[in-house]
């Protein structure tokens, strides 16, 4: 009986009616990808996003919007997520919870959007008769991989704490107590405060550049290239300009922040708006 329940331990974890929904989408300065994954995990989902991460050229961004699913397959995308050095999202209004919570975590940064919920709740198996019966079994699994990730004792006890019928919804505040680094996502964020979210690290001053005409490549991904808050792809997208864009001014360049990309990010001003893009994406005009 008992190698019956563990067994059963992941097979029985809400098994999904089909796969998760892992999409591929590189982004328009051609500096990594943003990768979505929706619906239920199912057992093979964690191989098809790691393919998916084997195959960005820079920064992924891994966005969730998921209900959970296999516990195995979650934690084995939080650790390919890790391996690979990804950022991890929950867009705005978007819900992440169980199984998708703990591969969430998984992420170099994590980032929620305004009223998106990250849910938590201990593992469990279902019996013959239907029922959630919560297993140390499985919270030992977790436990050892928050553990991975880096995360307190305090964070393990808060993440496994309810019931398989109930939820433990993530707060800024319960973020920053445990422990657990969260930004906001993009830029429709309000400010965020001291108390809710880590510092970012200091930033060298752009290096001057002269400001002669710059235009957007004429062969940008998919016509246009993206304008970001900041300079690197985990910031959120500005504006867009169109491919060949002439009369952008640039005002300076510098390397992206942490886990950004490889390539110099420039800080530009086109039409009176501002923000930063990749390097790879200008040309003289």
């Amino acid at each position: 009986m008992r190698f019956l329940l563990a067994a059963c331990l992941f097979a029985a974890l809400s098994l999904p009616a089909r796969a998760a929904d892992i999409t591929h989408e590189p982004f328009s300065d051609g500096d990594g990808a943003l990768i979505r994954v929706s619906g239920e995990f199912h057992a093979g989902d964690d191989r098809k996003l790691t393919r998916a991460l084997l195959e960005t050229a820079g920064q992924a961004v891994v966005l969730f919007d998921s209900p959970g699913g296999s516990l195995l397959a979650g934690l084995a995308m939080g650790r390919a997520i890790r391996i690979q050095g990804a950022h991890t999202a929950v867009d705005h209004g978007v819900t992440c919870a169980s199984a998708c919570g703990l591969a969430w975590l998984g992420g170099n940064r994590r980032l929620m959007g305004t009223g998106a919920q990250l849910g938590f709740h201990a593992a469990y198996y279902v019996d013959d008769q239907g029922r959630a019966i919560e297993t140390g079994q499985g919270n030992a699994l977790i436990g050892a991989y928050l553990n991975q990730m880096g995360l307190s004792e305090k964070a393990v006890l808060y993440i496994t704490q309810a019931a398989p019928a109930e939820m433990t919804w993530l707060t800024p505040d319960d973020a920053e107590d445990l422990g657990i680094p969260v930004r906001p996502l993009g830029g429709a964020d309000p400010a965020p405060t001291p108390a809710t979210v880590s510092a970012p690290p200091p930033q060298a001053a752009p290096q001057p550049a002269p400001q002669a005409p710059w235009r957007i490549k004429r062969d940008a991904s998919g016509g246009y290239m993206n304008v970001r808050s900041g300079p690197g792809t985990m910031h959120g997208v500005l504006f867009t300009v169109p491919a060949g864009a002439t009369g952008v001014q640039v005002d300076g360049c510098r390397p992206a922040d942490a886990g950004g990309g490889t390539f110099d990010w420039c800080r530009i001003v086109w039409q009176g708006r501002s923000g930063w893009v990749s390097s790879t994406g200008l040309e003289r005009g």
